[in-house]
């Protein structure tokens, strides 16, 4: 698709998978926003960095961006965090000043607020990617539908409007507006309807693996990475691939732990949970209640199919792990029907 660069991502999809059934010829090609059709506003980021003393061109911005968002990923994992978060933002947002050299916490603050109140409601999310255009008449002019599914705060459409490209598009689907975000199986759900086609009639193009690739697979299509810039960025330095994820932190996690529980009351547990938590730490309850703790993030969600409730945790060090999870059982202590992985 011109210079939008797309490969498959990590395990087999279900397009290619050892075994699998044959795949449907593609009849829907269906794209995240920001990221992959839309890019960050670099410019007008170096711009105000300038004003605050902080040289960095938009080339630098644009590289420190694409390496914050590759450390960001493993945060997003399915039933992580949001992508809509202030957490989520701010972290993202801090990683990507890092990456500038920018490390003291009243500087990030500052640009942190600047960021929050720049053109709202779009944000800086409002140049299309340079490849868009061509790489959407390429799908139509193959006679494939041509979609957008986004987690957004409710203003993807008219993003995609200003830019030019809503025109060349059947459908776009904005979680905000429709209630569900990625990597929920239904927002994808929704996308196949839109397209009139059958999950395994359907790609879905992204930038984010946790969200997108993963997301895209648990609903039934296939996932594909948009690799584009981080090839680029590969290209254009004399140091190996790897050496690029040298400075990203390394995440410590649990595997999926199983705590039985009674089938008539694990909603109402994970419910109850979410209640008490969320009076501490900012928790969604899509699917279960998903703890964003300051050093990582915890997962308890119910089984659809079995009496046990299921629970993960993730953060920087073995101990932040620890420490959220003995926070979480020392809750769930409080229902003597269920049992704690030991």
């Amino acid at each position: 698709m011109g210079g939008l660069i797309i490969m498959s991502a990590g395990e087999p999809g279900p397009m290619n998978r050892p075994g699998s059934p044959a795949r449907r010829p593609v009849r829907a090609v269906i794209f995240d926003a920001g990221n992959t059709l839309l890019r960050m506003n670099y410019g007008v980021i170096a711009d105000h960095l300038r004003t605050r003393g902080r040289a960095a061109s938009p080339e630098e911005v644009e590289e420190a961006e694409l390496r914050a968002r590759v450390r960001l990923d493993p945060h997003l994992a399915p039933g992580a965090a949001s992508t809509e978060s202030t957490v989520t933002h701010g972290r993202y947002l801090r990683y990507l000043l890092e990456h500038l050299a920018i490390t003291d916490d009243g500087e990030i603050d500052a640009i942190a607020r600047w960021r929050r109140g720049y053109n709202l409601p779009v944000g800086l999310w409002n140049r299309a990617d340079p490849e868009a255009l061509a790489a959407i008449r390429r799908v139509r002019e193959a006679g494939r539908v041509a979609g957008v599914i986004s987690n957004s705060n409710g203003s993807v459409r008219s993003i995609l409007e200003e830019t030019g490209l809503a025109a060349h598009l059947d459908f776009i689907i904005d979680s905000s507006v429709v209630g569900v975000e990625k990597p929920d199986p239904r927002i994808f759900q929704l996308g196949l309807r839109e397209a009139g086609v059958a999950p395994a009639e359907a790609v879905y193009v992204g930038d984010l693996y946790s969200v997108d690739v993963l997301g895209a697979r648990a609903a039934g299509l296939d996932g594909i990475l948009a690799s584009c810039r981080f090839l680029q960025l590969v290209a254009s330095s004399p140091a190996p691939a790897s050496s690029h994820f040298d400075t990203l932190p390394h995440l410590h996690a649990t595997p999926e732990l199983k705590a039985p529980c009674p089938d008539d009351k694990k909603f109402a547990v994970v419910a109850e949970l979410a209640r008490e938590f969320r009076s501490r730490f900012e928790t969604i309850d899509i699917d279960g209640a998903r703890i964003l703790f300051p050093e990582g993030w915890g997962l308890v969600r119910a089984s659809n199919t079995n009496p046990y409730l299921t629970l993960r945790f993730e953060g920087p060090t073995v101990e932040a792990v620890e420490n959220m999870q003995r926070m979480v059982y020392d809750a769930l202590r409080r229902f003597p029907y269920v049992t704690l992985p030991a």
